[in-house]
């Protein structure tokens, strides 16, 4: 061990000591279960890195809690690990994938999104295979997606990946499957680059299920390949808020500069909260100087009014100002064609008159607004 420590190494070392020596794992868990118990902020830390001793005893624990109970309570874990990225709750997640209670496999799959460990991308496998609950499949499939990415990302990955990525894709396009699991699988599978994916998600958009239509949107946006773009944009006036959603979501994952105008009508007039803030998200994917000036006219209305929303403007503008100038691929042109390029600053100046902003000029249409491949490079 280190024996000449920094004062801000001595400061570290001392407040991990005092937090093991307070560290109350029992007792924060029968507070848990008890619906009636305040808590303190930041108590649900105390059941973090659980030691294996400290797991069996959460798993006895949870065996003797009534099945509403323990579900309240893994949802609690659930929400505050998403929120707190202090705390590790893998250890007992990872111990609860077995449970009798579906529910409770579910939300055990939920509080693992954030882990990539391989070991967990082959029992997600298994799961997908296995489970005799549809909803428990469909959470695992969606869990696969990351690892789908992960060996796209790594290429020494994609053969232990590859049966579970046909495995994905083969209930993508089963029409006897039940349609979450295949609208899951579907947007997974989405994040590869296969050659059946194309005709899959084609075929998936004029499915009688709407799950089915939204996944393929969600893979469409998963996929950062901008030959989806048109397709996307058609989808962004879709009636059924879900599949608006998503549309919305899969314009900014792309970073689809011609999606700027009808994302600031939505970031600023939608009715549906999820929908406005997730074209609030996409226009700051985007970048440019139009979507800026959008998010700063939202800004100034909700100032006061949304504060949750308000942060969201904030993390957006933030966004455009990190991605300004990035056009690392399908990068946008001005037209040489004098028409053509009149056509495009006469949409700009609708935008600005619609939107009340100061007009746009030609350096704008280049100030970020290309599409740019989001999760990969190349």
């Amino acid at each position: 061990m280190k024996e000449d420590l920094t004062p801000e190494e001595a400061e570290t070392l001392r407040k991990a000591a005092a937090e093991l020596a307070l560290r109350d794992f029992d007792g924060t868990l029968a507070r848990l279960a008890d619906p009636r118990a305040s808590h303190l902020p930041g108590e649900l830390r105390m059941l973090s890195s659980a030691s294996p001793e400290e797991v069996g005893r959460f798993v006895a624990f949870m065996a003797e809690v009534a099945p509403d109970q323990r579900r309240r309570m893994l949802q609690a874990l659930v929400d505050f690990g998403e929120t707190d990225f202090q705390s590790d709750f893998v250890p007992l997640m990872r111990a609860l994938l077995d449970d009798t209670d579906p529910e409770l496999r579910a939300l055990a799959i939920d509080g693992l999104w954030e882990s990539r460990e391989l070991s967990l991308g082959d029992r997600f496998g298994r799961m997908l295979r296995e489970d005799s609950v549809d909803a428990v499949r469909a959470r695992a499939a969606q869990a696969l997606g990351s690892f789908v990415e992960q060996s796209e990302l790594k290429v020494h990955l994609r053969e232990r990946m590859a049966p579970t990525l046909a495995h994905l894709i083969e209930l993508a396009g089963d029409l006897r499957e039940d349609p979450e699991v295949r609208r899951r699988a579907l947007a997974s599978a989405g994040y590869a680059e296969h050659p059946d994916l194309i005709g899959l998600i084609e075929s998936a958009l004029e499915d009688d299920a709407p799950e089915v239509r939204a996944g393929a949107l969600r893979a469409m946006g998963n996929s950062a390949d901008p030959r989806w773009a048109d397709e996307i944009l058609a989808w962004l006036d879709e009636p059924e808020p879900e599949l608006r959603f998503e549309a919305v979501r899969a314009s900014g994952e792309l970073a689809i500069a011609s999606a700027v105008n009808p994302l600031s009508i939505i970031a600023r007039y939608e009715t549906d909260r999820l929908i406005r803030a997730e074209a609030i998200w996409a226009l700051g994917e985007i970048g440019g100087a139009v979507a800026r000036r959008t998010l700063e006219a939202v800004g100034a209305e909700l100032a006061g009014v949304d504060e949750d929303l308000l942060e969201a403007v904030e993390d957006a503008i933030s966004s455009c100002a990190l991605i300004e100038g990035d056009l690392s691929f399908a990068s946008w042109e001005r037209p040489d064609d004098e028409d053509d390029a009149a056509e495009v600053d006469d949409d700009y100046d609708e935008l600005d008159d619609y939107m009340d902003l100061e007009d746009a000029d030609d350096e704008d249409l280049d100030d970020g607004a290309g599409s740019r491949r989001g999760r990969r490079g190349g």
